[in-house]
């Protein structure tokens, strides 16, 4: 059986509705972390949780490199099914550093669920 893993937004920028990323540091944290469950983890699924959607770049980027992973974007405020549904399907939140400050409302929600 393997861990389904929701991995909660890479650090990121929403500009205009849309994660958009400006350096290196920001664009490699979550698919790094992806890179290392894959490799030690390798029986493990993933989502990728961002806030809003990935821009065009890094959805090909991801989709690339990781074509069994799951991407959703918005919040647990109840306009976001898909974030609802990844949120029911995964064993295990993962949150990236620094997200913590960015998310907290997130967390508790799926705390609470």
């Amino acid at each position: 059986m393997s861990i389904r893993i929701l991995l909660r937004d890479f650090r990121s920028v929403v500009k205009d509705g849309r994660v958009v990323n400006f350096n290196i540091g920001t664009t490699a944290h979550g698919p790094g972390v992806a890179a290392m469950l894959e490799k030690e983890l390798p029986d493990c699924e993933i989502c990728l949780w961002a806030s809003a959607p990935l821009s065009t770049p890094l959805q090909r980027m991801v989709k690339r490199r990781f074509p069994n992973c799951r991407l959703v974007w918005g919040t647990l405020d109840g306009t976001s099914p898909d974030v609802e549904e990844a949120v029911r399907w995964c064993d295990l939140l993962l949150i990236g550093s620094g997200t913590h400050i960015a998310v907290p409302k997130d967390v508790e929600a799926f705390a609470r669920d």
